[in-house]
């Protein structure tokens, strides 16, 4: 399912990170909300949103978790639930690094 990604976007206000992406597939906007953890990590769901993909008789859930954040990159792993997120089952892991900067002859 391809999905079109917004963010992350900061809300100084209310002091939350914010994710928002459009899903080719189901066409339902998911937002995904949070703040980093004690570990330094970003763990942002739907679950508070309530903006979970329903489909069959079932909602998903996503979470997902940026971590081992430094210049040279960071990590992110995607989680989804069908329980409300109660439990999460590992769906995609991606490690991101920033590209050596080229130099001109």
């Amino acid at each position: 399912m391809a999905r079109r990604s917004c963010g992350p976007t900061y809300d100084r206000f209310r002091k939350e990170y914010r994710i928002t992406e459009i899903s080719d597939a189901s066409n339902y906007l998911d937002v995904q909300e949070a703040t980093f953890d004690d570990g330094g990590r970003l763990v942002v769901s739907n679950v508070e949103t309530g903006t979970q993909v329903e489909g069959a008789g079932h909602a998903v859930h996503v979470r997902l978790t940026l971590a081992d954040i430094t210049e040279a990159g960071f990590r992110v792993e995607k989680e989804i639930s069908t329980d409300g997120g109660k439990s999460w089952t590992l769906a995609a892991k991606s490690t991101y690094r920033r590209a050596a900067e080229l130099s001109a002859p």
